[in-house]
């Protein structure tokens, strides 16, 4: 009697895992830089702690998505059967593509701002 546990591939399930990292990033910057504001009535250092942690939200966003990008196409390869390869993928490419046009928005909110 063989009794072989078979155990799903990791590859595909970290792919998922890191572009839903990369996702919820964005929207966490953005409550956190909330939260810090609010926070600075009651203590001066909170908007400036805040604010970091918000740079390092939007820095990090990014990385996460090329490497669930990057893990996504190498579970695809890896494992044609496993649907959460695509998963990351799609996410990983979700991801970046919110975050570059959270990048062009800034860069055309900011050139209006400056021509005026």
């Amino acid at each position: 009697m063989d009794m072989a546990v078979q155990l799903s591939p990791t590859l595909p399930t970290v792919s998922l895992g890191l572009g839903v990292v990369a996702v919820v990033l964005i929207p966490l910057g953005f409550v956190v830089v909330v939260i810090g504001d609010v926070a600075s009535i009651a203590w001066r250092s909170a908007g400036l702690i805040a604010g970091a942690m918000t740079a390092l939200a939007f820095i990090s966003s990014p990385g996460f998505a090329i490497a669930a990008i990057l893990t996504g196409h190498s579970a695809r390869r890896r494992y044609p059967g496993e649907a959460f390869g695509r998963a990351g993928l799609i996410v990983g490419y979700v991801a970046l593509g919110m975050f570059l046009a959270l990048v062009v928005l800034m860069a055309i909110a900011w050139m209006s701002i400056r021509a005026r």
